[in-house]
């Protein structure tokens, strides 16, 4: 297990869990869900919260392990994407499907993910570093 987790985090197999992740959360946000929960539940800001947070969290260790974090992407540049992220997944659910709509509060949820993902890292970088 500790050895196919290291192969992961190679940057050029890192690359590839970043791409396919992102465009597997893009999927979900935009396909239709028809299971009957809500979006006015809890459990739906939740989902929003981690999704967003891991999204941040891999990209963010992508480019530590490149070694291109602070020369290429600021983290709060990064942070700032991944919002625009949200932002244009809301919007693009008000304007591309029939069963999905925007909220402003996904929004919120997107943003709280976001930073939440952003501190694990910062976190989780300077307890393995010492």
């Amino acid at each position: 297990m500790m050895q196919l987790i290291k192969n992961l985090s190679e940057p050029k197999n890192l690359i590839v869990v970043c791409v396919l992740y992102t465009t597997i959360i893009t999927i979900f946000f935009l396909v239709p869900f028809s299971s009957g929960i809500g979006s006015d539940l809890p459990i739906d800001k939740l989902v929003h919260i981690v999704l967003n947070g891991a999204l941040i969290f891999l990209w963010l260790f992508y480019f530590y392990r490149k070694g291109t974090h602070q020369r290429l992407l600021s983290h709060s540049a990064l942070l700032v994407l991944a919002v625009l992220y949200g932002i244009i997944i809301e919007i693009s659910q008000a304007l591309f499907t029939t069963t999905r709509m925007a909220d402003v509060w996904d929004v919120v949820a997107n943003i709280i993910g976001c930073v939440l993902g952003l501190m694990v890292f910062k976190f989780l970088k300077i307890k393995f570093s010492s």
